[in-house]
């Protein structure tokens, strides 16, 4: 996992963008419009931890917040084209470094790290 993070961040555009800030910009991606308060439990930070990730976010152009017009107390957040594009180049390289690493691997190799994967993932899932 260390080495994909590694790797993930110095395929980023932006040298100045964390790992957190790229897994953020991924979930957002994949929530648009999520609430604020959605960010904090699902990452399990406190509201100024996101805040301030938020901010630089914005400031670099990545994000872009509004006011939920049904609750004005509520700011949706969602992704600039940059942060689009940035998050899809991301996706592409780690598609293609993954791709690269699977060619040397046998299928019966990939089917065992795969269901790895998917016992570590059912771990989590009943701890949390």
């Amino acid at each position: 996992m260390k080495l994909m993070q590694k790797s993930t961040k110095k395929m980023a555009m932006d040298p100045g963008i964390t790992m957190l800030q790229i897994n953020l910009l991924d979930h957002i991606k994949d929530n648009p419009g999520i609430q604020f308060r959605d960010l904090c439990e699902n990452f399990l930070l406190s509201p100024s931890s996101v805040s301030q990730l938020l901010d630089r976010l914005y400031e670099q152009g990545f994000i872009d917040r509004e006011i939920n017009p049904d609750d004005r107390r509520f700011m949706l957040i969602s992704l600039t084209k940059k942060g689009e594009k940035t998050i899809e180049k991301l996706k592409k390289e780690r598609l293609k470094m993954m791709s690269g690493i699977a060619k040397f691997m046998s299928a019966g190799d990939i089917e065992k790290m795969i269901e790895i994967h998917k016992n570590v993932l059912g771990r989590i899932e009943r701890v949390i």
